[in-house]
């Protein structure tokens, strides 16, 4: 890669990184994995102390991060900047996996702007654990589309591990290497060996997480939430909400093309590489699409990386016959992309734009002060110290399964007795306005999720209603505390029937 080159790839990179960090908001998901960092920094455990199914590591790593901050706003640029980093650690991982497939002839810039293209689609920005456990995947591929040698299927086999423990739906990842192996007919006193010290690397890879669960006592809580739990809220729901994300469909089209119609190449090592990239990029296509649950477009994260890089000589081919100015294919392939996704998230989406959010979260700490809240991403509490026990943000989305709806149970009680400073009037999306339906507010979704009784929830009711303000607060509906001063200039809501 020529310096001109580079420095085109570091100024697009910019310009996503900026589009990230500045223009999309909070994400629901985002909020989630924060606040479970933050609860980590306050002495609190996932599982037993606070609602999750997922796996704890993210948060054991960036706990230290959150214990040193000061709460509030600033966290949210922070933790943004991680994920674009790691997103650059990605693509980066993305062309030298590239280079294994293509060789010095392959398009660098290209396939970085392929994975460009497909970050604001499939969210590669979130800071989820997802971030982590793609770079720590892509270059365990990149290890094993090398020869395989017992020293770097062992390394591989580690970074497999340490991604399954980010993450464990990346765990498919595991059977690139024996799957390829006997498709590449190595036989079986070559390749057991192999498979062998691969899964010995697996286990060291496992051992922070299993050492972390083991000490704090979690194991068994561990295996209750992320797999036996999760699989008891997803039963039933294979395809049951599609939000794929498009670009990365045609992208993985494109890779299927490549791999269906391109030629072999002609040197052996290469022919090897490009077998694991396969296996491995069919693994993570029938992983996403066997997922029970919803379809999001963060799932197709692995499979669209590993498209970019089989999909480059295809895309390549097709602008150099669409226009005689192929070496420009690289610039217009980043206009194209950044016009329509890196512009796309200076809208914001559905949630307030980042400079919104921080100003929001900083409003939010004023009027809480040292009191607790009840707080709804991406207004997680990380504003306030004293605003854990009453954040039932992740369990509201499975509030309607009996585990999930039992542990709810004490809501109404918990908020009478905290008299938080507080209270998200609606869990759900709300439009703007001057008054807020008397039906839709959180006492009255508590008796239709069935958690509280009706008496229950008429109980709650009337304690707000008679004790708090409703105030809108950048869209959002939230209930003030009547001893707590409020700024003239936020609009007074009414209840309505």
């Amino acid at each position: 890669m020529t310096r001109a080159t580079k420095l085109l790839l570091a100024a697009i990179v910019v310009l996503y990184g900026a589009s990230f960090l500045w223009g999309l908001g909070l994400d629901h998901d985002e909020g989630e994995h924060l606040h479970s960092a933050w609860l980590l920094a306050q002495g609190f455990l996932p599982f037993t102390d606070f609602f999750q199914t997922h796996s704890p590591l993210l948060w054991v790593v960036t706990a230290p991060i959150l214990a040193i901050l000061p709460p509030g706003g600033a966290v949210v640029p922070v933790f943004r900047l991680l994920s674009v980093l790691l997103l650059v650690a990605t693509i980066v991982q993305a062309v030298r996996l590239s280079r294994h497939l293509h060789g010095p002839d392959g398009n660098d810039l290209l396939t970085a702007f392929l994975c460009l293209g497909v970050a604001a689609s499939t969210q590669l920005f979130l800071f989820r654990p997802d971030l982590v456990s793609n770079v720590l995947s892509l270059a365990a591929i990149v290890l094993l589309a090398s020869p395989w040698r017992p020293r770097t299927v062992l390394l591989a086999g580690f970074l497999l591990g340490l991604a399954a423990a980010f993450n464990p739906k990346t765990g498919y990842l595991l059977a690139v290497l024996p799957v390829a192996g006997l498709i590449a007919r190595m036989g079986v006193r070559r390749l057991a060996p192999l498979v062998a010290v691969h899964l010995a690397g697996v286990l060291v890879g496992l051992l922070p997480l299993v050492a972390w669960l083991g000490v704090n006592g979690l194991s068994g809580a561990f295996v209750e939430a992320v797999f036996l739990l999760n699989s008891r809220l997803q039963a039933g729901a294979w395809l049951s909400s599609v939000g794929v994300s498009y670009p990365a469909v045609a992208l993985c089209l494109l890779a299927g093309v490549a791999l269906a119609f391109g030629p072999r190449p002609p040197d052996p090592a290469r022919r090897t590489a490009r077998l694991t990239v396969a296996v491995a990029f069919v693994a993570s296509c029938a992983a996403f699409v066997f997922k029970p649950g919803q379809l999001m477009p963060y799932n197709m994260q692995m499979p669209a990386l590993l498209a970019a890089v089989l999909a480059t000589p295809v895309v390549s081919s097709l602008f150099a016959w669409m226009t005689p100015y192929g070496r420009l294919a690289p610039a217009l392939v980043a206009a194209v992309f950044f016009t329509a996704d890196g512009a796309k998230a200076y809208s914001g989406g559905s949630h307030p734009p980042h400079l919104e959010t921080r100003s929001t979260i900083a409003l939010l700490g004023r009027l809480a002060g040292d009191g607790t809240v009840v707080a709804k991403a991406p207004f997680h509490p990380i504003f306030n110290r004293d605003a854990t026990a009453l954040y039932f943000n992740w369990q509201w989305r499975w509030r309607g399964h009996p585990e999930v709806a039992q542990s709810l149970k004490g809501a109404a009680q918990q908020i009478v007795s905290a008299r938080p400073s507080l209270v998200l009037a609606v869990w759900g999306d709300v439009v703007p306005g001057v008054s807020v339906s008397r039906k839709t507010t959180l006492p009255m979704d508590l008796v239709e999720s069935g958690i509280l009784p009706p008496e229950e929830g008429v109980r709650l009711a009337t304690f707000l209603n008679d004790n708090y303000r409703l105030v809108g607060i950048s869209g959002m509906p939230f209930w003030v505390r009547g001893d707590i001063e409020v700024d003239p200039s936020l609009p007074r809501l009414d209840l309505v029937d």
